[in-house]
């Protein structure tokens, strides 16, 4: 491959620089933005080794800023951001170090919240029905099973 625009390599880590100044970016991303430019194979990993060392790239931190913002913006649960961070070839330990970032009481919270606004939503009169929506719903969300049952059950008590 080469560069048919002939940018210079130093011209194409500026705007690497930039781009992952933006935002937290991971390698796999920074790799398919600088796979547009058309370089070598050399150039990519010294582009990618230039940023690491400068820090512009660091794996646990976006792993960790991914996680919250899933979190905090799209109410995910730790299922589905794993997922998602294996997708984009995230290292087993930065994944663990970025979900042990979630506080397990606000995890339970933002479960219990998404329990109490999807059950207006569903109208099913037959408990076990209703709770298989509900259950499926958070399974899609990414929550774990057993903790998606144990705080089903939990608010079927509170409202008994």
């Amino acid at each position: 491959m080469h560069n048919p625009k002939n940018i210079p390599l130093e011209e194409i880590l500026n705007k690497m620089r930039k781009y992952c100044a933006f935002q937290e970016r991971c390698v796999s991303d920074v790799k398919k933005k600088i796979d547009k430019f058309l370089v070598s194979k050399n150039d990519k990993i010294q582009i990618i080794n230039s940023l690491t060392i400068e820090r512009y790239i660091d794996e646990e931190r976006f792993a960790i800023s991914y996680c919250q913002g899933k979190f905090n913006t799209k109410k995910w649960g730790k299922q589905k951001i794993t997922n998602e961070l294996i997708k984009k070839k995230i290292s087993r330990e930065n994944i663990e170090t970025a979900i042990n970032s979630i506080s397990k009481i606000d995890y339970i919270k933002s479960l219990n919240n998404l329990i109490d606004f999807k059950i207006k939503f569903i109208k099913d009169k037959d408990v076990f029905k209703r709770n298989g929506k509900l259950a499926r719903f958070l399974l899609q969300r990414g929550y774990e099973f057993d903790i998606i049952w144990n705080q089903i059950n939990k608010n079927k008590i509170k409202n008994e």
